[in-house]
């Protein structure tokens, strides 16, 4: 599936995520942006935070690696509107350098994200949750695009993930996408494991 400009959806989510050239004034980087479709109509907020980033590691050496991201929602984005990415530099030190980067639009502020950023090389504590055993692998799993397909004459949310959305999604466990099973939540281990 491509867009009415002919791009695929993978090569848009690519350019949404580009951003624009900044500019400083004051002390402050601006950078602009757009959205990609999603069928609430609202910015989705993996993607805003995402910009976000991408935003804060345009101000930084390109020697300082992503270290901690947080971000902290303040209204829902319209996805017709561009976003306007306030980047203030807050410290660069001599191993890390924080940004803080306000998203606007034309009704005020939509997200606040504080980031760091760490010189690449140095050690220290590393951590994460443990590969699940017994997974099946992603190619024997039907992608949500083949779940929705049947569906996306019906439903906005089907039509995206069926034919819009850029990513090849696939779940273990039942997805929520079809409803609630009463089996998985009878049984729900606060988990839902997805390949993506």
């Amino acid at each position: 599936m491509t867009h009415e400009d002919g791009t695929t959806p993978l090569n848009h989510l690519v350019k949404v995520l580009r951003l624009g050239d900044p500019s400083e004034y004051r002390g402050h980087t601006y950078i602009s942006g757009e959205s990609l479709y999603f069928p609430t109509g609202r910015v989705y907020g993996g993607q805003v935070i995402a910009q976000s980033l991408i935003a804060a590691s345009k101000t930084v050496s390109p020697s300082r690696l992503p270290h901690s991201v947080h971000g902290y929602f303040i209204a829902a984005g319209d996805i017709r509107q561009d976003l306007l990415f306030d980047v203030e530099t807050l410290r660069d030190g001599r191993s890390f350098s924080a940004r803080r980067v306000n998203v606007t639009q034309s009704e005020g502020p939509i997200l606040t994200t504080i980031a760091s950023f760490q010189e690449q090389g140095q050690s220290g504590v590393e951590f994460s949750d443990t590969m699940p055993q017994d997974v099946p692998a992603p190619e024997t799993l039907t992608s949500a695009k083949e779940l929705m397909e049947p569906y996306a004459d019906k439903s906005p949310f089907a039509k995206f993930y069926a034919k819009k959305s850029p990513f090849d999604i696939r779940h273990v466990t039942p997805t929520i996408m079809l409803g609630a099973d009463k089996d998985s939540a009878a049984h729900d281990s606060g988990k839902q494991l997805v390949w993506m």
